[in-house]
């Protein structure tokens, strides 16, 4: 199919954000242990320091920096991590420690990794270069060896002891508002005493997937007839949930009068509605029957429609209906996908994706290769992957026959989809 607008996906998506513009978001406050998959609605902010005290950072004996440089010191208690109050003597009383004789005797302290260290003593010397047994009861004494008392750091005061705050301070920010909180998040938050976090209400997307030919794939005779295999509303449904979006997904027929008043319906109680299929040049094309402006429906007009300069996913539209944001992809299952990434998604980011390639690098990114002549104006879309190398993020190309279906416009197969990441919009320069 010839690429035949001169609508690039960037200008696509600038109309795109303007007309189906989504309410504020309604906010609630949660238990941090409750709110995993929610969309923060305020920055999240560390309630107290990480640590809260003094923490060993080593399972060890703590002494005291002006006992060093001495290599044996007697040890006078045991600090496991929890303990309140903290130190115990062999016996398993409680120690209160008295200073003044800590003057006499270099002493120490066994201590494990996560417990408080006692005020006075601010090294911590690990197990391992002692001669003291890792597991066991308390020793009499430990002996620093040579080759770790030789080593200077090892009598640098604060040495293996994590300070108050030293990982997170008191009123830090965790995340900014519109992150999703994933278990990593929220054991952070609960980390730094955050308890409750203030969080949007869920989104409500309502997903309407056209075409007579559908069919679910737990129907027993699917396909055997003629049918097509449904999979655009719930990989939809799923790649909404990543933005904390509750959806619906139902599918409708080819007759324009059912579209409408299943939009009407769920226009009651959406903040968006998408519909895929039925956006094309077909003489089934339902979407733009219902939608589109010059047709006899009682809806026409609701809805813009371009043939985007860019493949796959070209048939594309937006517009409203009582007031509701409406965005209509195409029934491709390649292209349907490519049309929420790049205009769909970016409604529902804080901060969006930056997955459009500069025109002034294109002729490199094209193949990647190095530049060449491209023989026609617009853009390709092609599957990604996401890397982390030394620190940095990369995008790259999935390599092999899949970017083929991208590069030929065969947006039916769904293939091309394994393994991405993310997609890239690459524009594609006049040759001479």
């Amino acid at each position: 199919m010839p690429i035949h607008s001169s609508i690039g996906p960037v200008q696509w998506r600038a109309v795109v954000q303007q007309i189906a513009q989504l309410p504020d978001a309604r906010t609630r406050t949660l238990p941090t242990v409750q709110a995993e998959g929610f969309i923060l609605a305020e920055p999240l902010l560390a309630a107290r320091p990480a640590p809260q005290f003094p923490q060993s950072a080593m399972d060890g004996f703590a002494i005291r920096s002006i006992d060093a440089p001495h290599r044996t010191y007697r040890v006078i208690g045991d600090i496991p991590a929890g303990v309140t109050g903290g130190i115990l003597t062999a016996d398993g009383d409680r120690l209160d420690l008295d200073h003044s004789t800590l003057d006499e005797h270099p002493s120490a302290l066994r201590i494990m990794t996560g417990a408080r260290v006692p005020d006075g003593f601010d090294i911590v010397v690990p197990v391992e270069h002692t001669d003291a047994e890792q597991t066991g009861p308390l020793p009499a004494s430990i002996t620093i060896h040579p080759d770790a008392a030789a080593e200077p750091t090892t009598f640098t005061p604060g040495r293996h002891i994590r300070d108050i705050g030293e990982e997170i301070p008191r009123g830090a920010e965790l995340a900014e508002a519109g992150r999703r909180l994933t278990p990593t998040l929220i054991a952070v938050a609960l980390a730094a005493g955050t308890s409750e976090v203030t969080v949007q209400e869920p989104r409500r997307v309502a997903i309407i997937m056209t075409g007579d030919e559908l069919v679910s794939a737990h129907s027993a005779d699917a396909g055997d007839s003629g049918e097509v295999l449904e999979s655009n509303g719930p990989a939809l449904a799923a790649s909404l949930r990543h933005f904390g979006v509750r959806s619906s997904v139902e599918h409708i027929s080819d007759e324009p009068a059912a579209l409408i008043a299943a939009v009407a319906r769920r226009a009651a109680d959406s903040d968006l509605i998408i519909t895929t299929g039925g956006v094309g040049s077909g003489a089934y094309d339902v979407v733009k029957a219902a939608f589109a402006a010059g047709t006899d429906s009682p809806a026409a007009g609701a809805s813009r429609f371009e043939h985007l300069a860019m493949r796959p996913g070209g048939p594309q539209g937006v517009g409203t209906y009582s007031g509701v944001p409406m965005v209509h992809l195409p029934g491709t299952p390649v292209g349907a996908i490519v049309g929420f990434h790049l205009f769909i998604r970016p409604l529902f980011e804080t901060v969006p994706s930056d997955i459009m390639v500069p025109a002034e690098q294109a002729e490199e990114a094209n193949t990647g290769h190095g530049p060449r002549t491209p023989r026609r104006r617009g853009a390709e879309v092609k599957p990604a992957v996401i890397e982390h190398r030394e620190g940095a993020v990369v995008v790259r190309e999935v390599p092999g026959r899949r970017l083929l279906p991208y590069a030929t416009a065969d947006a039916m197969m769904v293939t091309g989809l394994q393994g991405t990441d993310e997609v890239l919009v690459i524009p594609l320069l006049t040759g001479k």
